[in-house]
């Protein structure tokens, strides 16, 4: 009667093992996927600043994604960009005038435009088995003198 208690709690023990290293190993996978996702968002953040006066001379307001060649980087109209080499990822910048409150000049959600002011916000979706998920960054830039 012992071994077989001994061996129902050994049997619980491998169990519980095994479904705790699966949920460890779940955990650790979203997280590479999550970083990934923060990687290539601020990819774009950093293209967007590089390309600062590009975006204020031809006025861009919109969804955007980085076509890439070679070296350079152009920003071409889309909804969301299919990331060469990374299936799972997709990723779009949506580029947007400010708006100041006229009592604070503060950026607020109402108020005047501010064509001086750009938001840019990346958002990645990423996927993981069954689910989507997203994440966004966002930046603001202005024109300015630095």
């Amino acid at each position: 009667m012992e071994v077989l208690v001994a061996i129902g709690l050994l049997s619980l023990l491998i169990v519980t093992f095994g479904k705790t290293q699966h949920s460890l190993n779940q955990m650790n996978r979203q997280s590479e996927l999550r970083t990934r996702g923060y990687q290539l968002a601020q990819q774009s953040i950093e293209t967007a600043i590089n390309k600062k006066m590009e975006i204020f001379n031809n006025s861009y307001v919109g969804d955007y994604y980085i076509d890439s060649a070679g070296t350079w980087h152009v920003l071409s109209p889309s909804e969301k960009e299919e990331i060469a080499n990374e299936p799972k990822f997709k990723r779009k910048m949506n580029i947007a005038n400010a708006w100041r409150d006229p009592a604070t000049n503060n950026i607020s959600e109402v108020g005047t435009e501010d064509t001086l002011t750009k938001i840019i916000t990346v958002t990645v979706w990423y996927y993981d088995k069954n689910s989507e998920h997203s994440l966004n960054l966002k930046t603001i830039l202005t024109k300015w003198e630095d």
